[in-house]
């Protein structure tokens, strides 16, 4: 009876033992798993960095072209009204100069 017992100590150790590399093996798994997932998060976040930059810079070019087109276009409005005045002016000098011609 004394050999039964330390058998059954012995047993439950190796039992434990077996139970603890299982234990660890899962938990391997589950780190290499969640690492994976972490680096691929990581990834997906500084490409998503990356993109929001170029659209950020081309946010920027746009701005930059519609300023400068709505400055071209002020300036060609500016410019038609300035002709359009020009002539609107000859036309008020000639009727007047005709006016006091025939006085």
């Amino acid at each position: 009876m004394d050999n039964s017992v330390p058998m059954k100590s012995q047993h439950k150790r190796k039992q434990l033992a077996n139970l603890d590399a299982i234990s660890l093996a899962q938990a391997l798994r589950d780190f290499e798993t969640a690492n994976a997932r972490v680096l691929d998060l990581t990834q997906r976040l500084v490409e998503s960095e990356r993109r929001r930059a170029d659209l950020s810079n081309e946010l920027e070019h746009m701005r930059l072209r519609v300023a400068s087109a709505e400055a071209e276009m002020a300036s060609q409005s500016l410019g038609d009204a300035l002709k359009l005045s020009r002539r609107v002016l000859r036309k008020i000098v000639q009727k007047a100069y005709f006016r006091l011609k025939n006085t």
